[in-house]
């Protein structure tokens, strides 16, 4: 894992299409060992006309295009020696959701050059996910 930062940030001003951070990617980028460039900003590329995401589907099938597959990681706890991306509500208040990377339980990495973490930590996590080699799920990130 290859700390990553992002920079873009949430900005409500902004029309809907351009107003989205990009901690996902970086977090992303950071755990695949990737510059910032090669991977996509998943969640400002897949909006849709009414505002929706649909960025999901994009994530998944970039991170097997780089040989990992993505799993759901809660409890975190179930989940030692290994990174893991993390969602939940961001410090910065406004109702925006932020991405860290978090490994055995501690906060290793925060996109964002505050380095607050999640608004409640762990407690607060709405949800994480792994990544695995796809020829040798063993092998995580």
């Amino acid at each position: 894992m290859t700390p990553v930062d992002q920079t873009r940030f949430y900005d409500a001003a902004l029309p809907v299409h351009e107003q989205r951070g990009n901690c996902l990617q970086a977090a992303i980028a950071s755990l695949l060992d990737l510059p910032l460039g090669d991977v996509p900003h998943f969640v400002q590329d897949h909006v849709d006309s009414d505002g929706q995401r649909d960025w999901w589907d994009s994530l998944v099938a970039f991170v097997r295009s780089q040989g990992w597959n993505p799993h759901a990681a809660m409890p975190i706890t179930d989940y030692p020696d290994q990174h893991l991306f993390v969602s939940g509500p961001s410090p910065r208040g406004g109702g925006i959701w932020h991405v860290v990377i978090y490994r055995d339980g501690q906060l290793v990495h925060d996109p964002h050059p505050d380095r607050t973490g999640l608004l409640h930590g762990l407690a607060g996590a709405g949800s994480a996910y792994g990544l695995h080699r796809i020829d040798n799920p063993e092998v995580r990130a």
